[in-house]
């Protein structure tokens, strides 16, 4: 989802993320993207609200309740390959649950410090998940 980016850049760069204009310049936006998670150029800028006419992406922002769910690391088991895999319960509080799905979030980590998404897996628990329209 491209309004990820972000919550990734201040992880990426220690900088507080700031926009202008609604845009975000394509360098800066596909370099911490495909640095992320196992994404080429192409697929962002087919995917991601790419505007070639100012090389920049859109900035997605998500008005969320009062309360979104949030993920809460239960567990966690380290791959032969090197891979991490996050056991994350959904907790959503208007709801009263701290069940409400579950994933399973496999990052590669590096020996920077950095890390890159490759897989979340979303499996329904307490609620029904909420439908992400495209």
């Amino acid at each position: 989802m491209p309004c990820m980016f972000e919550d990734i850049y201040p992880i990426y760069t220690d900088e507080p993320f700031k926009t202008e204009g609604g845009l975000i310049p394509a360098e800066i936006y596909e370099r911490i993207m495909t640095t992320c998670f196992p994404v080429s150029v192409e697929q962002l800028r087919e995917h991601c609200g790419y505007r070639a006419d100012v090389d920049s992406y859109e900035y997605e922002m998500i008005f969320a309740r009062q309360f979104p769910p949030f993920g809460e690391v239960v567990d966690y088991k380290q791959g032969a390959d090197g891979t991490i895999t996050l056991y994350v319960d959904g907790v959503w509080i208007d709801y009263n649950s701290d069940y409400a799905f579950t994933n399973q979030i496999v990052v590669q980590p590096f020996p920077d410090g950095t890390f890159r998404y490759l897989s979340n897996t979303i499996e329904q628990k307490e609620l029904e998940l909420p439908r992400v329209e495209k």
